[in-house]
């Protein structure tokens, strides 16, 4: 029973692992769409590189979700075990709630990260709602000049006498 136990500790120490791996993964691929997003260019390549980490990301949070239920079957199982004796696996109890932890930090980290991005991305479509002339048919930014209203319509009227 007790070698049955551990056995299970270590798999739902693997589980953490592995967990945190995909959530550095994840971050990782939040970090960089944040650049993406900074960047000021709005052409194709840069919405299908978005697009392509999004996929990414969506594999490594599969990933997480996975673990997620992994683990919690796991210690389902054998909660009963580890209340009656946990002095007998104090230190593997101590390892997993570290890695918890960990866990729990990278995860903060993504969501801070995510509403950042979230926040990119609406200050992006705000941008292109104030600016309608500013996109052909095809999304492509294009450079308009700004000029002011006297400008033009000095230029209408300098245009006019010649007619």
């Amino acid at each position: 029973m007790v070698q049955d136990i551990n056995a299970k500790l270590n798999i739902l120490r693997d589980i953490l692992v592995k967990k945190k791996s995909s959530l550095a993964q994840i971050l990782s691929i939040t970090e960089n769409q944040s650049e993406v997003l900074r960047c000021q260019e709005g052409n194709v390549e840069i919405q299908s590189m978005f697009s392509q980490m999004n996929i990414e990301k969506q594999s490594f949070i599969d990933s997480v979700i996975n673990a997620d239920n992994l683990f919690q079957s796991m210690f389902d199982e054998m909660a009963d075990e580890l209340t009656n004796t946990t002095t007998d696996y104090r230190e593997s109890i101590i390892l997993l709630q570290n890695l918890i932890r960990e866990v729990t930090d990278i995860d903060v980290k993504i969501r801070v990260a995510e509403q950042k991005n979230k926040e990119l991305i609406l200050q992006k479509q705000n941008k292109d709602k104030r600016e309608p002339n500013n996109q052909n048919n095809s999304g492509v930014k294009i450079n308009v000049p700004k000029v002011s209203k006297n400008y033009l319509l000095k230029q209408y009227e300098s245009n006019k006498n010649f007619d």
